[in-house]
């Protein structure tokens, strides 16, 4: 597994890179087992799937779902999960239009939804939004107004039920048109290679997709910089939200690395750290609001 092998030297920020303050080094040291962590639990898994379909009865994974992996099964599961992923960036690349056809909060709401629903039948119906979205792109109807300042979110995935900082963001006035984060573009954008045959190489291409994520849990990481730069100017952004959660050490340690890429590029960044309360919510919106007044 030549990408996965790359993937997994990477190695944590060294403390002067990370951040100015004196806990950068307990901070990258935190990072380090949770980077090592998640290679290891995602080659854990391929062995245990490689084993399914070699040694029936000697796989955790066989034994625990009662189901013998072919690449028959495994062909078709990669190119639903494919299509589903196809149908997102058809609903997302509707957002570059002015006005907005669908407002952020809803375009988060479908991906998050993808992560739990049944993949063909939300394919289907993601789909089905796309053409409404593009028959109202094509009417020139909007969800939100055509002047609303457009914003693009990045940084700590967003579960549901959170959409708190969309629900700031478009109560105030603005458009959230993309979203740099797992829970965004980074789950859909990029496809599993449909080409090999044999089970071993689909396992690799599956790994070596899920494994070339542009994560902050990832080090060196100039891929997610270049995406969001590149992300704003393709969807006309105004301003960078750039979001991460409370502890999050990983996003609030590259937050630095982004805001100076942003404005090298000439796009303004608000910072915010919060939580999944709604106690903030005030002094959010106090500040996205100053944020959308500066952009618009």
């Amino acid at each position: 597994m030549r990408g996965c092998r790359a993937r997994r030297s990477r190695t944590t920020k060294p403390a002067a890179e990370t951040a100015p303050s004196g806990n950068s080094q307990s901070a990258a040291g935190a990072i380090a087992p949770v980077v090592g962590s998640c290679a290891e639990k995602l080659m854990i898994t391929v062995e245990s799937a490689r084993a399914s379909s070699t040694a029936p009865g000697q796989s955790s994974a066989a034994a625990s779902t009662g189901r013998r992996l072919t690449a028959e099964a495994l062909s078709k599961a990669i190119k639903e999960v494919n299509d589903k992923r196809r149908a997102l960036q058809r609903l997302n690349a509707a957002r570059k239009a002015s006005p907005v056809p669908i407002s952020g909060k809803d375009a988060l709401l479908a991906v998050q939804v993808a992560f739990y629903d049944d993949v063909p039948r939300f394919t289907q119906m993601v789909n089905a939004i796309a053409d409404e979205l593009e028959q109202r792109i094509a009417a020139g109807t909007g969800a939100l107004p055509a002047g609303a300042p457009r914003v693009l979110v990045t940084g700590s995935p967003m579960s549901i039920p959170n959409w708190k900082l969309h629900d700031v963001i478009e109560k105030a006035g603005g458009a959230v048109v993309m979203e740099e984060l797992c829970t965004g573009s980074r789950y859909y954008e990029k496809l599993v290679d449909e080409t090999a045959t044999d089970i071993d190489g689909m396992l690799d291409a599956v790994a070596e997709k899920y494994l070339d994520i542009n994560c902050a849990c990832f080090t060196p990481n100039p891929g997610r910089t270049e995406d969001v730069v590149r992300l704003a100017q393709e969807y006309g952004a105004d301003g960078i939200v750039h979001y991460a959660l409370q502890f999050c050490a990983p996003y609030q340690i590259e937050a630095t690395t982004i805001e100076r890429a942003a404005q090298k590029a000439g796009l303004p960044v608000l910072r915010i750290d919060t939580d999944y309360s709604m106690e903030d919510v005030g002094q959010l919106s106090t500040r996205v609001e100053a944020f959308l007044e500066m952009i618009g």
